[in-house]
């Protein structure tokens, strides 16, 4: 018996909002209970989606069961096949080969998924700790996990979305706790391991220290311009190392490869979503007290937004890079999104002009959350129909 993935995700989803509305109303103060349990319903939706991701299957062709079969290949030619099939990406060849020998490939995707939706759960708890408002956090939660295209994250192209809310989960602790940056740099390293097109947010964060305006300004100009610059870098070395021939055909417009994986409607829908970013991020500055982090902190934060927003804008002319780092995008700003709705649902306990109660017009507020709560309207029914078409759970 098989029941579509549409008709699975939503309902543990829902069943996350739900226990976190019982808990928001249980226990009235953020304590060590309050985060505890926290922590255990986020586990809980860690391991649900596993159990789904495990079962999860698709009637289309997808870098699963490519990967399938580099994995049935690695239990005669070993270890080195896969670091030779994945030379740019070597904890992606030491991770499937750890499931090749467990001989069940499915595993996975249960990996894929418990790393995607820890780094959300640890992105959702570092806001919790830094806002300390429990029901902006939890609608953020929620617009996450709804947004994320979880058919293409785990089930199919396995790799390059856990690696990239790694690095994301990495960047939030860093801007909000002031984790070190050696810290952060390694996990973005490691994620850049397991895929080597987060090596593009290892550079945009070392350039997100620059101080100088006209520095900045730059190195936005640089960022936009970076494809036809990789092109042309291909254009010398392409014949000369597979990461080149991988950029080639992830960049060059008129290569078919990649392009034929990401439709006209994604490609709509993410530029619509990188247009509502922008627009959230100008929201931001209505608050008449902006996001109190330490200067340092807060400088590096609207760099990497700034670049990331360039980054997003300059792949726009490639289906797959597009696709793929607007949702990172969209990660990053979620600190953003719970600053400005701080308070929105409880101004009585709204301390300080901070969020929504800080915001010069009273009007910000309710159109922040309506263009949010619109936006997860639309991607939730995205994914129902058009997205998790062809997957179902057995």
């Amino acid at each position: 018996m098989s029941v579509p993935l549409a008709a699975i995700v939503p309902v543990v989803v829902a069943a996350y909002a739900v226990v976190q509305v019982l808990l928001n109303y249980s226990v009235k103060r953020i304590n060590r209970t309050f985060v505890s349990l926290y922590i255990v319903n986020g586990a809980l939706l860690v391991g649900s989606l596993g159990v789904v991701a495990y079962h999860s299957h698709s009637t289309r062709y997808t870098d699963f069961r490519r990967m399938g079969n580099e994995m049935h290949n690695s239990t005669n030619l070993g270890l080195g096949y896969l670091l030779d099939a994945y030379n740019t990406n070597p904890l992606s060849a030491i991770v499937l080969k750890l499931v090749a020998l467990t001989d069940a490939y499915d595993l996975l995707k249960v990996f894929s998924a418990f790393v995607l939706y820890s780094a959300i759960v640890y992105i959702s708890y570092s806001m919790l700790m830094y806002t300390s408002d429990r029901w902006a956090v939890l609608f953020c939660t929620v617009f996450m996990l709804l947004f994320l295209d979880f058919a293409y994250a785990v089930v199919d192209n396995i790799r390059f979305f856990p690696a990239a809310a790694v690095a994301s989960a990495a960047l939030v602790r860093h801007m909000l706790s002031g984790a070190r940056r050696w810290s952060t740099v390694a996990w973005c390293v490691v994620a850049a391991l397991f895929h080597a097109a987060l090596w593009f947010v290892v550079v945009i964060y070392c350039i997100a220290q620059l101080r100088l305006v006209w520095m900045r300004a730059v190195a936005s100009i640089v960022v936009i311009a970076f494809q036809p610059l990789l092109l042309a870098a291909v254009e010398i070395w392409g014949g000369r190392s597979s990461i080149m021939w991988k950029m080639d055909l992830y960049f060059r417009p008129e290569d078919e490869h990649y392009q034929a994986l990401a439709s006209v409607e994604q490609v709509a829908f993410y530029a619509f979503v990188l247009f509502w970013c922008s627009g959230l991020l100008l929201a931001w500055r209505q608050l008449s007290c902006r996001v109190s982090l330490t200067p340092p902190r807060r400088v590096e934060y609207v760099g990497l937004l700034q670049l990331s927003l360039c980054f997003c804008i300059g792949s726009l002319s490639s289906n797959v890079t597009f696709v793929r780092f607007v949702p990172v995008f969209a990660l990053l700003c979620m600190p953003v999104l719970a600053v400005c709705l701080t308070g929105y649902f409880a101004p009585n306990a709204c301390r300080g002009s901070v969020g929504a109660c800080g915001m010069r017009s009273r009007l910000f507020p309710h159109v922040v959350f309506l263009a949010a709560l619109g936006l997860m309207a639309l991607s939730a029914t995205l994914r129902i129909l058009y997205n998790y078409g062809a997957f179902y759970v057995t």
